[in-house]
């Protein structure tokens, strides 16, 4: 499946867009709007923020040994006034189970010090515990921030170019029944003049609805942007595109590239290693635990301990193995789920694309139609055989039919750009592929 896109008519287009009276303002392409909202967006930004922070949070995870301080610099008991106490504590942990700690006591009274150091290694042991399982993704979080702002600066900035586009139709419309009222008034064809009529009162209803529409995306932009009353005016040039991958390859880009299925993967194996240890402890929890310290000076024997503790809950029953069961099925379910809904997800969007392929193909068809008519209208017309208004109303069917072939290629370079995304690409790279540089 290699459906092609082609963007064109971009300059009858913005001549449309011109016509209108609102159109005051500032020109900016789909690379600009972009660039604009990576600048400005605060929610961009926070969430950059908020990335990086905890960038460094895991960073600093995973650095060993840690340090701790604690300090009581003033405690009363029974009216009298305790030493102040500080604790320094080196931690240098030997696996997930196991960690030698260092600690460092301070006590003070008035000028007296006394300092009391210790080390030591600690073990803490569950023998049926189910071993952690990490959330893995292939999928890098800086693109997909990158990737949720260009989907919705690029589906807004097309939102407002689609309302201009029609609004710019509506008043080529208005224009010609305008024209076809006065002609029937002369005519003294009233019945066709009510008609007219009330056409002229439809068009003009639509026209101040479309103009309230442009002024609200204009309002959507302006936030997206970070920027103030500015009458923002799309310039959309778009090359071919062709898209490269089959429908399986995509499904299999998207299941790899997928949170959510991560996340179900994850919840699935721990799930599974649960169930795991239910099934080997038999309903008992065991667990072992050692502790051996030795003052740094060594002046006195190290001191120990060793525990190993095991409990059974004899009545009522445990539950846990069948809730364990329970936990894994539904692991299982949620899995299928997620990669039914995705396996959808792609079809639709594939099969979108298929469909507005053919869309596309019709309305070019039917544009090379209505442009030999008018062709053919002209000639008769410059020879006296036809009339202007016959004239104006072929030309407003070629007006429509050109907005209907540019938004139909806006959804296509949308749904292009949703399928990338679910599939993990970046689409910085695709919106630079796609927009021409005179865009």
């Amino acid at each position: 499946m290699k459906p092609r896109l082609f963007f064109g008519l971009a300059a009858v287009m913005i001549f449309f867009v011109c016509a209108s009276p609102l159109t005051f303002g500032s020109n900016i392409t789909l690379r600009e709007a972009v660039e604009l909202a990576y600048a400005q967006n605060a929610q961009y930004q926070l969430s950059l923020w908020e990335h990086q922070l905890t960038a460094k949070e895991q960073q600093l995870a995973d650095k060993t040994p840690t340090v701790k301080f604690a300090s009581t610099p003033l405690k009363l008991n029974n009216g009298d006034l305790s030493p102040a106490e500080g604790t320094v504590t080196l931690t240098v942990p030997l696996g997930d189970r196991a960690a030698v700690t260092g600690i460092v006591d301070v006590y003070a009274e008035k000028f007296d010090f006394d300092v009391n150091s210790r080390v030591g290694l600690s073990l803490d042991y569950d023998f049926f515990a189910p071993d952690p399982i990490e959330l893995l993704t292939d999928r890098d979080s800086l693109t997909v921030l990158a990737n949720n702002l260009i989907l919705e600066t690029v589906e807004t900035v097309l939102s407002l170019d689609r309302e201009l586009n029609q609004l710019a139709l509506e008043e080529m419309r208005l224009d010609y029944l305008q024209e076809a009222y006065q002609a029937a008034v002369v005519r003294d064809q009233t019945l066709q003049a009510q008609q007219l009529k009330q056409q002229l009162y439809e068009c003009e209803t639509k026209i101040s609805n479309l103009r309230m529409s442009v002024k609200q995306q204009n309002q959507k932009l302006n936030n997206l942007l970070a920027t103030t009353d500015i009458d923002y005016l799309p310039v959309i040039k778009l090359k071919a595109y062709e898209l490269q991958y089959n429908q399986q390859l995509l499904l299999d880009l998207a299941l790899t590239h997928s949170d959510q299925r991560s996340q179900a993967i994850a919840a699935l194996m721990n799930a599974e290693n649960e169930l795991k240890a239910a099934e080997s402890s038999g309903g008992w929890k065991i667990n072992g635990s050692a502790n051996l310290w030795w003052d740094v000076d060594f002046k006195k024997a190290p001191s120990w301990s060793v525990a190993v503790t095991a409990n059974k809950e004899l009545y009522p029953p445990s539950l846990q193995l069948e809730k364990s069961r329970l936990n894994l099925a539904k692991a299982q379910l949620r899995l299928a789920e997620v990669e039914q809904s995705i396996a959808n997800q792609v079809a639709q969007l594939v099969q979108k694309l298929e469909l507005l392929e053919a869309q596309r193909v019709e309305l070019e068809q039917d544009l090379l139609a209505a442009e030999e008519e008018l062709a053919t209208t002209r000639r008769h017309y410059e020879a006296g055989l036809a009339a202007q208004l016959q004239l104006k109303e072929q030309q407003l069917e070629i007006s429509r039919l050109t907005i209907n072939l540019v938004h139909n290629q806006y959804d296509q370079f949308i749904a292009i750009m949703q399928l990338m995304n679910q599939c993990g690409f970046s689409l910085d790279p695709l919106l630079s592929e796609i927009e021409t540089e005179e865009g």
